[in-house]
């Protein structure tokens, strides 16, 4: 991994961690490359499973926005989950 791909990963591991909030802890990152397309694979522990959030983009920016996208997109399914509850 390169200083460039090091700090990325690094950046998003922080914005990641900050976007899921309580209850959804990252375990890991992993990235990989096939045919110049970016592939990234984040593992959570969420809700006593773990679960994984995986993007393929051409470019850093655009891995970014995804997986940002869909940490939200976790967050509030996390958040209103227990609302479900008979009223």
């Amino acid at each position: 991994m390169t200083g460039d791909e090091e700090q990325f990963a690094e950046r998003l591991s922080q914005d990641l961690e900050r976007a899921f909030g309580i209850g959804i802890a990252l375990e890991g990152i992993e990235f990989t490359e096939v045919d110049g397309v970016q592939r990234v694979e984040v593992s959570i522990l969420y809700d006593g499973r773990i679960d994984t959030i995986e993007a393929w983009a051409p470019d850093d920016s655009s891995l970014y926005r995804l997986l940002m996208t869909r940490a939200a997109e976790l967050w509030r399914v996390s958040a209103f989950s227990g609302l479900s509850g008979p009223l």
